[in-house]
Parts: structure tokens; C-alpha cells; sequence
């Protein structure tokens, strides 16, 4: 390998070790539906991770500069009741329990309208993205959900202080550096149709605004930025609450996401805090097409367990591509919502971790209470 590619990994991995999330989560976050990261820095990171994993392994390499994950992703997360294997998911349940969003966007260009939101479960991270068309924004490798216009805004909890975040960032030769409401900023050019813009929220926290097919970037970033405001009121409301989790992993974070209230779906990401387990649970009002598994019983029906190995593109739950072999199980609920739950090693060298056993678990003990998703598509 040349010198100077190896730098540029090395680099890109010091950079992304000041933020708060554990690396667990990035992992989590390479197959998750979230709209947090535009394609184009996504596939970067990916190859990036490829190469690297040659060179010097690929759990070397995604713990760099982390430590064990010192966050409480139980917050947020009640106690769940007992869950027969029949029962269906959601009918006469309470509503599910709200994480208050922090900030908003006083300001968007005409017809953009918002589709998705995400938040850890200890609050220290969140995501909301707004659509100008159809898909929920930059999601993360599902062919069905990308939507190449959006505008997504990104509050990132930086372990050393927003000050040490910006101030080293903005060292980059690709910066441009510029101001935020009188407050140092940076802006990052991703590729030729899309930018990032970066500044302070607070003493620990950062914003990040990405921005991508909008028409004048920098002028727009520039307006939004300076439009934002504290919000508060906004949730992103959670409605797994697991049972059976399989392994000693916890929850990690949680979105919502759709192009309508009546068409919501959701996803909830597991991980046991050393990188070495994957685990997730979405639902959707649609088939998530994953085909060639074998028929099991999950919550009283007919479901579905298959493993979809690394190669597969596309071939995940509503066309999701996966870092490493992963094992799925889905089934379709009384609701008509789908379930489909995902588990793999962290790293793509070692066996899977989990059982059928473990899926069929979960998903049995699994309740999924709606809320209110009156906001999706306005």
C-alpha cells in the first residue's frame, strides 16, 4: 500500500475519533436507514474501511482512538411487558415515549419537508433531515429509500469540547472556513454537488448541516445555519420497547422515518459496546423482499430466517447492502406492518454471534407502539 493512501486513512480515523458516538454505532450506522451522512461521504468512509481492513485488520482499525462505550443507551427505554408469541404489535398499546428534539431549522427553501428523525437513546446525538420529493434523505445503502435532494442536520456531542472539534477539523485543506452566528464554522465540499457546513451549538455539542442537490449550497447552508433555533418541543418518538435481548448488547439509538404518517417505519440498533455484535430491528408497511430463507414461527406466524451474506448487494430487508454476513428474520404483523430483524459480527472475520434461536427470541418479545408521526411529510 502507498504511503499516502495510508495517511489519508489514518487521517480520516483521527478525525472521526473526537466525536462522541462509539465506533460500535458507526458500524451500526454503515447499514442503518439513517439520513445523518450523504452517499457520497458514506461510500468514501466504506472504501476507505475496505483498504484499511488489508493493511491493518478491520477491528484494528474501527477502534482506533475509542475506549469502551461509557454512554447509557438504556435511557428511554421502559421495561418491557410480557409479549406472548401471538400477540399482535401494536393495536391497544400506549403511546410510545418521546426524546425531545434540541434544535430546529427557523428557515428551509420551498418545498422541503421533513421525513426523518433519529436520536441516541441517552440524547446525546440526534439526527432530523428534511426532503424536497420523494425518499427519506441519504439513507444508508436501501435502494428504496435515497432521495438525492435533501437537507439533513446533524447534532454530534464532540468528547473534547465543540472548540477542539472545529478548531481541528477546520485544518483540512478541502475547508472553507467562514462563521456561524458570529461563532467559528467550517464548511466541507462533498463531491461536486453537496457540502457540509460545521459549527458550535454549545460548549460540547456541535451542528453539522449537509446539504445535498440544492440549488447554491454555500449561500443556503449559510441561511439555514443562522436560522437555527432551540427547539424542544419536536420528539422523535421510540416505539420498540424489546423484551428478550439476546447477548448482553443494548439499545444504541433509534429513528423514524416515511414519506407520510400512515407509512411510517422505524429502526432500532443494538450493540454490546465492545464492537465485536451487530443487531437491528426495523418495521416498514412494506415487503422487505428478502427472499431464498427458510419458513420459521415468530409471534404465533409463518416468518422467514435467512442469511445474507457480504457480497449480496441489495439483498437485505427493504434492498439494504450489509458490511458482513448478516442472519434475517422477518415476518409480516397483524398490523400489516413487516418486522425484520438483522444480527452479525462487528467484525466481518468472525463468526456471527448470534442464533436463530436469538432472532425468534426477540422478535416474539418484541412490543412496537406507535406515536404520534403527525409530522413525517410536513
Amino acid at each position: 500500500m502507498h504511503d499516502e493512501t495510508e495517511t489519508l486513512i489514518s487521517d480520516t480515523l483521527v478525525r472521526q475519533a473526537d466525536r462522541a458516538p462509539h465506533p460500535q454505532t458507526v458500524l451500526n450506522r454503515l447499514y442503518e436507514p439513517t439520513a445523518s451522512v450523504p452517499r457520497q461521504r458514506r461510500m468514501l468512509l466504506v472504501a476507505a474501511a475496505a483498504v484499511a481492513a488489508v493493511a491493518v485488520g478491520a477491528s484494528t482499525m474501527l477502534l482506533h482512538g475509542s475506549g469502551g462505550d461509557s454512554r447509557a443507551p438504556e435511557v428511554g427505554v421502559g421495561a418491557a411487558p410480557s409479549a406472548s408469541a401471538g400477540a399482535p404489535s401494536s393495536a391497544a398499546k400506549p403511546a410510545a415515549a418521546g426524546i425531545a428534539l434540541k434544535y430546529k431549522a427557523g428557515w428551509l427553501p420551498e418545498g422541503y419537508v421533513e421525513k426523518y428523525r433519529e436520536s441516541w437513546l441517552d440524547n446525546s446525538d440526534q439526527n432530523r433531515t428534511w426532503v424536497k420529493g420523494k425518499g427519506f434523505g441519504g439513507s444508508r445503502g436501501s435502494r428504496d429509500d435515497d432521495a438525492a435532494t435533501h437537507i439533513n442536520m446533524e447534532l454530534i456531542t464532540a468528547k473534547n469540547g465543540s472548540a477542539a472539534f472545529i478548531q481541528s477539523e477546520s485544518q483540512y485543506p478541502t475547508v472553507v472556513k467562514t462563521t456561524v452566528k458570529g461563532k467559528p464554522a467550517y464548511f466541507q465540499p462533498l463531491g461536486d454537488n453537496a457540502i457540509q457546513l460545521t459549527w458550535a451549538a454549545s460548549d460540547s455539542q456541535v451542528l453539522q448541516l449537509t446539504l445535498a442537490a440544492v440549488p447554491d449550497l454555500q449561500a443556503t447552508a449559510t441561511r439555514i445555519a443562522e436560522s437555527v433555533v432551540a427547539d424542544g418541543s419536536a420528539q422523535m418518538q421510540n416505539p420498540f420497547v424489546p423484551g428478550t435481548v439476546p447477548g448482553g448488547i443494548k439499545p444504541i439509538d433509534a429513528s423514524v422515518y416515511g414519506e407520510s404518517a400512515q407509512t411510517w417505519g422505524a429502526f432500532m440498533s443494538f450493540g454490546d459496546g465492545h464492537d465485536k455484535k451487530i443487531f437491528g430491528a426495523e418495521v416498514r408497511h412494506s415487503d422487505p423482499g428478502v427472499t431464498g430463507g427458510r419458513a420459521v414461527t415468530v409471534r404465533g406466524k409463518q416468518g422467514s430466517f435467512t442469511t445474507v451474506p457480504l457480497s449480496s448487494t441489495g439483498a437485505g430487508p427493504w434492498g439494504r447492502t450489509f458490511m458482513a454476513s448478516t442472519t434475517v428474520l422477518t415476518v409480516q404483523l397483524d398490523d400489516g406492518l413487516w418486522l425484520a430483524v438483522s444480527a452479525s459480527s462487528a467484525n466481518q472475520q468472525q463468526p456471527n454471534p448470534f442464533t436463530e434461536q436469538d432472532l425468534v427470541a426477540f422478535a416474539n418479545g418484541l412490543t412496537i407502539q406507535p406515536g404520534d408521526n403527525a409530522w413525517l411529510g410536513h
